[in-house]
């Protein structure tokens, strides 16, 4: 990193929160280069089906399952397939 942008990113951090997100955020926004032109966010079938998951979450939160009961269903299935393979 040059020497310039190490003293603007100390000075940026000596900002107020605020004035640094503002910061930030005009740095992410001039940044004109799409670099993934093929990420699904570009479908609009996949984004409406984004938005409407996302509704349904917010509309019925108490469906919601617990990021740790989760996991140990996803490792339990993946220790089962293993054992499947092995035999």
């Amino acid at each position: 990193m040059s020497e310039l942008a190490q003293g603007l990113l100390t000075q940026a951090l000596e900002l107020p929160e605020a004035d640094r997100r503002w910061l930030g955020q005009r740095l992410l926004d001039s940044e004109e280069v799409d670099e993934f032109p093929d990420a699904p966010h570009h479908d609009p079938e996949f984004m409406a089906e984004l938005i409407r998951r996302s509704d349904e979450v917010h509309a019925h939160p108490e469906r919601l399952i617990d990021s740790a009961v989760v996991f140990a269903e996803i490792e339990l299935m993946l220790k089962e397939r293993q054992e499947r393979r092995s035999k």
